[in-house]
């Protein structure tokens, strides 16, 4: 009976150190079968607080994490195509304000040079000096609208202006530029 009991402990000895063995190769398994793809999605995480949005996830197997890293993929792609639009527009917005900056410059230094002109007596019949006040009258109202188109540009960024297209006749308006310039190199 002793060496029964013996036999008995010793089995369930055995018994419970399978068990838990066993119980830690399974764990094992299961912390690196869930690790890995959580592994690679805080490391994805991570490259996208660093900002590269350019490195997917690669994970091939199919189950819950294929899903979701194939899910994280496509968010990030969303957010890079985001953030290469911003940069696209803050691009084009820059160069438009540098532009407009330029087209104020232009009218401007006209003015300046009409009134330098009276100033320093070149205008010095009546007739002339009006001809430099309504072309100097003429560049203070292109300015004036610069500067109103600047303020609509910045009303749309914002969102507080409704946007109307309006269709002008090309040719009219060529027109009416060229015509402007002759008539300031005629000066």
């Amino acid at each position: 009976f002793e060496m029964f009991v013996i036999v008995f402990l010793i089995a369930g000895i055995l018994c419970i150190a399978g068990l838990l063995l066993c119980s830690q190769l399974f764990t094992k398994y299961m912390i690196r079968k869930i690790m890995v793809p959580v592994d690679a999605l805080n490391q994805a995480a991570e490259r996208i607080n660093g900002g590269n949005l350019s490195v997917p996830i690669v994970y091939e197997r199919q189950d819950e994490f294929g899903e979701v890293c194939e899910t994280f993929n496509i968010m990030q792609q969303h957010l890079k195509e985001n953030m290469d639009k911003a940069k696209a527009y803050e691009q084009a917005r820059t160069e438009m304000i540098s532009g407009i900056s330029h087209d104020l410059r232009t009218p401007l230094t006209s003015i300046k040079g009409f009134i330098k002109g009276m100033l320093d007596g070149v205008a010095s019949t009546p007739e002339k000096q009006r001809q430099y006040l309504e072309i100097s009258y003429q560049k203070a109202g292109d300015m004036e609208r610069l500067l109103q188109k600047l303020f609509f540009v910045s009303k749309l960024e914002t969102g507080n202006m409704p946007f109307f297209l309006k269709k002008t006749e090309l040719g009219g308006w060529l027109s009416k530029y060229v015509e402007q310039k002759q008539k300031e190199e005629t000066e």
